[in-house]
């Protein structure tokens, strides 16, 4: 699958629990980090810091 050309991956996650989200997050970073392809969190600033995501897409407005 990643030999094709996927240059990076966003995760969006938003019914998940915080508990599930994490565990989504770091089974997808274990994936990425094995093809070197770098992972983003979607609107999640805490999420990606704990997992180490390589960056955060953020477009809502945090009050």
């Amino acid at each position: 699958m990643f030999g094709n050309g996927v240059t990076i991956i966003q995760l969006r996650e938003k019914t998940a629990s915080k508990e599930e989200f994490l565990k989504l997050a770091k089974e997808v970073k274990g994936i990425t980090d094995k093809y070197s392809i770098p992972l983003i969190i979607n609107d999640n600033v805490e999420m990606a810091k704990a997992i180490d995501a390589d960056g955060v897409h953020c477009i809502s407005y945090y009050k």
